[in-house]
């Protein structure tokens, strides 16, 4: 009896120390999100060709964000997520080709995932943000 409280014990101390981990990892990827946006941002406005790779970096970005909402399971967040994922995928594809007005036109609508996310799972607090559930 007492070997098996002991591995529960452990199985639980494990199952916590795991999700504070995925949760400061989802907050580098936040971070890591926001510095590419600005440079996207400034890239397209400069009609730059390193537009198209920050939005891939960002495209990719919400890839590893739309699992961890997976897990989570929350729908709301998920699908914020995977809209980012495939609005940052077209504006990848319209910078590489050039079209800095189309690619521009969808980083817009891109980043509304962003806002509307944060603001539904996303809580200013004494020091930063903690991720809303």
């Amino acid at each position: 009896m007492r070997r098996q409280i002991t591995v529960i014990v452990l199985a639980l101390s494990a199952a916590i120390a795991g999700l504070g981990q995925d949760e400061q990892e989802y907050t580098g990827w936040m971070k890591t999100i926001g510095a590419s946006a600005g440079s996207l941002r400034k890239n397209i406005a400069a009609k730059s060709a390193d537009a198209a790779k920050d939005a891939k970096a960002l495209e990719e970005a919400f890839g590893k964000v739309h699992k961890f909402w997976m897990q989570k399971k929350i729908d709301g967040a998920m699908k914020f997520a995977a809209d980012a994922q495939s609005g940052f995928r077209e504006v990848a594809a319209k910078a590489a080709a050039g079209d800095f007005e189309g690619a521009d036109a969808a980083l817009k609508t891109a980043s509304a995932n962003c806002a509307g996310c944060h603001k539904v799972h996303r809580e200013k607090v004494e020091g930063g943000w903690k991720i809303k559930y």
